[in-house]
């Protein structure tokens, strides 16, 4: 295992650049992070750095089971890689084979009780400023996760507190109203999943078990 450098804004594409940023968390006793509720938000900058490894990497169970493919969970997969195509989209490899398999998905800790659950279909940003489908939920639905793309083969991770997109109560909402609902938390899925388990283990063992 090793670690690198937090992400730059360089980091993320043009349009994902339209977000503010921010770590949406539970709170991390030891490392000077609290929080009054479920979550908190909290500077990327202040975050410890990203955690990297290879997928047989003890701290990364979950990878190794990225390979049992869940037939429910591969089709709605294959309709989205589908419909990524004809919008000139490419879906990350590591998105496709974690949202493939519900095994692998199962061995994540959710330490707020959250749960996958992937999107119907891809939706545009207006005026231009990407596309996003949904892939993790808030139990009580405090909060949404997003996959963000472009048509350059970039991605992020965004987080809001309402369904947006295709999903949103209003679909034809401004960018502006956006802006003011949605944050940058991650510069790739992989980054995102990684920084999610780790710190769900940690959460609960310090917790409830230390």
């Amino acid at each position: 295992m090793s670690f690198k450098p937090i992400a730059s804004d360089s980091s993320y594409s043009k349009e994902a650049r339209a977000f503010g940023t921010s770590w949406i968390g539970a709170d991390l006793p030891g490392v000077e992070r609290s929080c009054d509720s479920s979550y908190g938000g909290y500077r990327l900058e202040t975050l410890p750095p990203s955690v990297l490894g290879d997928d047989d990497d003890p701290a990364f169970d979950y990878a190794k089971h990225m390979d049992t493919v869940s037939a429910n969970a591969a089709a709605k997969v294959q309709k989205l890689i589908e419909q990524a195509e004809t919008l000139g989209l490419r879906l990350p490899e590591h998105f496709i084979k974690l949202m493939s398999s519900e095994v692998a998905q199962n061995r994540i800790l959710a330490y707020t009780a959250n749960y996958f659950d992937l999107g119907k279909s891809i939706s545009i940003l207006p005026d231009g400023e990407g596309y996003v489908v949904r892939f993790l939920n808030d139990q009580q639905s405090c909060f949404f996760w997003y996959l963000h793309l472009n048509q350059n083969s970039e991605h992020c991770v965004l987080c809001t507190f309402a369904l947006i997109g295709d999903e949103a109560d209003d679909p034809v909402e401004t960018m502006d109203a956006l802006k003011q609902k949605v944050v940058r938390c991650s510069p790739s899925f992989e980054d995102f999943i990684r920084r999610f388990h780790i710190e769900s283990e940690f959460h609960v063992l310090s917790n409830y078990f230390l």
